[in-house]
């Protein structure tokens, strides 16, 4: 009787280990998604497939030939960019490490990354971010986001596969942007004089009438000047409008 106990507390308890560690997937084409409660083991991606990552838990994710990884959220183990993949690793992951390998790329704004990143063969590893600084095995800096990381550059052959992107500041970000609309605001305003709106056509020249009503000498004289300023200006813009 013991021995038959045994085997069913064995069967149990690998089924509970199955379970926790989830099911493999393979993916061969198409887009697909991973959200929140899914769990799986180990997912290969092949050909031109692709997986977004929002939620979840992986064991590892491995991405082969021309297949594209955007890591967005979840909890994964390891992540493998072989062949020719893509792995895009975002605010929100979080994941062990991250390892690139023969001509794959990986392409870090921002996540956690616990352990090390490691590139080797033709791979390259880039970083975005501001403030990085190399020291050593070590590269710290601050994501897009505005959280400071530091990552473990793992193995010799990892230091001249990684690559910097310096991004702006958010304020010089919003300056350039506030200089760029007005240019083109500025552009559009030097239109052809038939797109003008009506109240910006020129202006009716201006009468002795029209100041008749004021008093005293000094005034009309003002009041004249200001008339034939205005009138000038209105024929040198209706010139120019209707120059080609």
């Amino acid at each position: 009787m013991k021995p038959a106990i045994m085997r069913v507390v064995l069967v149990i308890a690998l089924l509970s280990a199955w379970t926790e560690a989830g099911l493999d997937w393979t993916i061969t084409d198409g887009t697909h998604t991973l959200n929140e409660g899914d769990n799986y083991g180990i997912i290969n991606i092949l050909n031109g497939a692709t997986l977004d990552v929002y939620g979840g838990q992986v064991v590892d994710i491995w991405a082969a030939g021309s297949s594209l990884v955007n890591c967005y959220g979840g909890r994964i183990d390891g992540v493998f960019a072989h062949g020719s993949s893509v792995v895009t690793v975002n605010a929100g992951a979080v994941i062990d490490h991250v390892v690139s390998l023969e001509l794959g790329i990986v392409h870090l704004h921002g996540g956690t990354i616990e352990r090390y990143v490691a590139a080797h063969g033709a791979s390259e590893l880039h970083v975005y971010g501001r403030d990085l600084l190399r020291d050593g095995w070590f590269l710290s800096g601050v994501w897009a986001d505005g959280e400071p990381f530091q990552l473990y550059l793992r193995g010799p052959d990892t230091q001249p596969r990684v690559f910097l992107h310096e991004i702006p500041e958010p304020a010089s970000a919003t300056l350039f942007g506030v200089i760029l609309v007005g240019f083109l605001v500025r552009r559009q305003c030097r239109g052809p004089a038939d797109a003008l709106p009506a109240h910006a056509q020129p202006l009716a020249p201006l009468g002795r009438s029209r100041v008749r009503h004021a008093h005293g000498p000094a005034v009309r004289r003002a009041q004249t000047m200001v008339a034939v300023r205005l009138n000038s200006c209105a024929k040198s813009f209706s010139s120019r409008a209707n120059s080609p």
